[in-house]
């Protein structure tokens, strides 16, 4: 065992988790808000796969595979306000453009692929390359890894706990 088998493992994990708690959503359970200062699904998994990719990007040196693959296009998802991955304000998450969640799988897989082929390339020695990052200071490799494993884990709970709301324990 390797440092990489237990993050391919949590990346699997996560990402078999969110497919099977996306199964069978309805567009309209999809953009649910439960408050107006609420994420809906739709943009948590749209910030989730961009988060993804920037970090990544960063790691490997390379172009976002949103920005290589026209993603923006292929999405509807374009403008400042979403170039990022992150948005500023509420009316930002609700104005996300009506992006179908296979749309939004098709992209995360590819940055996925991405992103195991990265890691498939890093030594040991490869996890302590230090970035600096202005809203977190000097961030590692290992770091980033790590951190997309907490991220992700807690926006998939977030849409967990929005489908149970929508749908109950048994939905």
């Amino acid at each position: 065992m390797s440092f990489k088998d237990a993050i391919l493992s949590g990346l699997d994990e996560y990402l078999t988790a969110l497919r099977r708690t996306l199964d069978g959503l309805t567009a309209e359970e999809l953009r649910f808000q439960a408050s107006p200062s609420s994420n809906h699904i739709t943009w948590l998994v749209w910030h989730m796969s961009r988060v993804e990719d920037n970090w990544i990007m960063r790691v490997s040196g390379t172009d976002t595979i949103w920005g290589a693959n026209d993603w923006a296009s292929k999405t509807g998802v374009s403008g400042e306000a979403y170039a990022a991955g992150n948005v500023k304000t509420m009316d930002e998450v609700a104005g996300l453009p009506d992006v179908p969640i296979a749309t939004l799988l098709d992209y995360y897989d590819a940055v996925r692929t991405r992103t195991l082929a990265v890691l498939e390339s890093l030594s040991d020695d490869d996890m302590a390359t230090i970035y600096p990052n202005s809203y977190r200071g000097a961030v590692t490799n290992a770091w980033i890894f790590g951190h997309i494993i907490v991220e992700e884990s807690q926006h998939l709970g977030q849409i967990a706990f929005i489908r149970g709301m929508q749908r109950g324990l048994g939905g």
